[in-house]
């Protein structure tokens, strides 16, 4: 009886021993297949631009692909499997090197005296149905901003804005279109004293504004953009022509004499190069001055449905001010209503009237 449960147990513990090994066998495959593919997107984002297709893709969802390190490092550490260890050490490495900067608490001095304080917000509305307008409108009006740019501004978005917000928002310059996605609209509790709206004419194009506004006897221009994705499924790979609607977003900016702002849905995240041409004049007021975290934007919607939530992947949503602006907060919206972008709220000290001045 007893060699009998002896050898029971010799069989069980065997059993066992064969189950934990083949569990470590598939962790070790899953995480050195990870790394080294991980090893291979880094190389190619750093090495390429991305008007290469996949370098483009690459760099659209990089952050997502880099997050799993989070759990795979500290368990193969853990396990003490070195040589895993060792491997995925180049990607943690690059997690915090990337986006190590978003978890960092920002230390931002409050107002100064004589300091203007603006509070802006952006918001791709995704031309909701007349059904579902209240919860947009209800967004904007609790927002407390004192400006407001819009994407995605729809001619029946635009009717129901004038109607319902006018009592907050007295100065308005909307530009609705046909093609929702190319719509545009600007709200403010400031004058407006010019307007214009564009869109380019040697590429495919969304909607881009250009709005001057008098802010206590300064003028403040901000500029609310859509560049058109640079990959869609609908679209095919546009990347060339974002980097042009970027490129000619920059030089008009440029041309400013005014402090200039620039928001809106700007469809790409903080890796592209295009990122990073309009970071070498322009200050990501979200990386400046906002909250702890990732500040993900986009998409707030599921494929299957607006009954099911998905909490957002990217970060494609910004708010940039030049040097006469100094940030002074920035978050994202907890709630998005219809749209399918979560909306970007930030706080921007006016710091000096003219650029350079």
């Amino acid at each position: 009886m007893d060699g009998s449960l002896r050898s029971s147990a010799a069989r069980h513990t065997g059993e066992q021993m064969k189950r934990s090994n083949l569990i470590g066998t598939l962790f070790a495959g899953v995480v050195t297949l990870y790394a080294l593919i991980l090893l291979i997107l880094l190389a190619l984002s750093l090495g390429l631009s991305e008007d290469v297709p996949v370098v483009g893709m690459v760099k659209s969802v990089l952050q997502l692909a880099l997050l799993p390190s989070l759990a795979l490092f500290p368990l193969s550490l853990l396990s003490r499997r070195w040589r895993l260890t060792i491997l995925m050490t180049p990607v943690i490495l690059a997690l915090i090197l990337m986006y190590g900067v978003y978890f960092v608490p920002r230390s931002v001095a409050a107002a100064a005296n004589g300091e203007t304080i603006l509070t802006l917000l952006s918001f791709n509305i995704e031309a909701p149905p007349d059904d579902e307008m209240d919860s947009l409108v209800e967004i904007i009006r609790s927002s407390g901003a004192d400006m407001v740019g819009i994407q995605e501004l729809s001619l029946p978005a635009a009717g129901r804005f004038n109607l319902a917000l006018d009592d907050l928002y007295p100065y308005r310059a909307l530009r609705p279109q046909e093609d929702r996605h190319q719509g545009q609209g600007f709200l403010s509790k400031y004058p407006i004293v010019a307007d214009d709206y564009w869109r380019l004419e040697t590429a495919p194009s969304l909607g881009h504004q250009r709005v001057e506004v008098t802010v206590d006897g300064r003028r403040v221009v901000v500029f609310n953009t859509h560049p058109i994705p640079p990959y869609s499924i609908g679209r095919g790979v546009q990347a060339v022509s974002h980097s042009r609607e970027i490129d000619d977003l920059i030089q008009r900016a440029n041309d400013e004499t005014a402090p200039v702002i620039l928001l809106g849905d700007f469809n790409m995240t903080d890796q592209f190069d295009d990122y990073e041409r309009l970071t070498a004049q322009y200050v990501d007021t979200y990386r400046e001055a906002g909250a702890i975290g990732f500040g993900f934007t986009y998409p707030t919607t599921s494929p299957i449905g607006n009954e099911w939530r998905m909490p957002p992947l990217l970060r494609i949503d910004y708010i940039f001010h030049d040097e006469s602006f100094r940030g002074l907060s920035a978050r994202v919206g907890q709630t998005s209503g219809s749209s399918d972008h979560l909306p970007l709220y930030a706080e921007l000290a006016l710091v000096e009237a003219s650029r350079g001045g």
